[in-house]
């Protein structure tokens, strides 16, 4: 079996997964909040009515902030027979394993073990990667392992 050809990607700041991330820290922040305050009303305690507007506050608040803050800047390559990631200012540091967590056809999310054992999530999409989607797509598909 022939092996997947050489690339390079941009891994970061895709709009699908700032997206993303923004809804998950709005559902973080405010589900608990708008919980106790449903909670706290059908007990009778007059101080639950504002919580669902709390909740909602602070639903906009962390969807805000996680909208501003940006994904780091780095790049995935693939050599044929290793998976590197490249952070930018920082030394290359090859992955043990690369598997797909979630796979949208136009993004993938990613999770890469290193040598030490930590974990890595890549958030990668079609915009960002250009002409290198699919030969992407075909080495993580096809399982390219150190």
């Amino acid at each position: 079996m022939r092996t997947p050809p050489a690339i390079d990607v941009p891994v970061g700041d895709g709009a699908c997964w700032r997206v993303a991330a923004a809804l998950l820290a709005a559902a973080a922040a405010g589900v608990p909040l708008a919980w106790a305050g449903w909670h706290l009303q059908a007990a009778g305690w007059p101080g639950g009515l504002p919580m669902p507007a709390l909740a909602g506050l602070a639903a906009a608040g962390a969807a805000a902030a996680s909208w501003r803050a940006r994904l780091p800047r780095a790049r995935l390559r693939w050599t044929g027979t290793c998976w590197h990631w490249l952070p930018s200012g920082g030394p290359p540091r090859p992955f043990v394993s690369l598997r797909v967590s979630l796979d949208l056809g136009g993004a993938l999310l990613l999770h890469a073990r290193e040598e030490t054992g930590a974990g890595r999530w890549l958030a990668l999409d079609r915009r960002s990667a250009g002409p290198a989607w699919h030969p992407l797509r075909v080495a993580v598909m096809a399982g390219g392992r150190a």
